[in-house]
């Protein structure tokens, strides 16, 4: 599965699937997820809610921001 954000803001991004972000993406959980697949692009990662949010993927690729406003990464 890939998933491409371009401004976009979700309650629930989990397991093995590939990020495009190609612009913002918002996470907003209040519970823990664990995002096992690539995060590639150029665009900002923002976690907000208070679960806890684990990138295990490999991901060289993705050169943009990681925000971190609410829970923990």
């Amino acid at each position: 599965l890939l998933v491409t954000a371009v401004g976009e803001t979700l309650a629930n991004l989990e397991g093995d699937c590939d990020v495009g972000l190609d612009g913002p993406l918002t996470l907003v959980s209040d519970v823990d997820m664990t995002l096992n697949g690539a995060m590639r692009g150029a665009g900002a990662l923002t976690k907000r809610g208070s679960g806890f949010l684990a990138l295990t993927g490999n991901s060289p690729i993705h050169t943009g921001a990681l925000f971190v406003e609410e829970g923990t990464v």
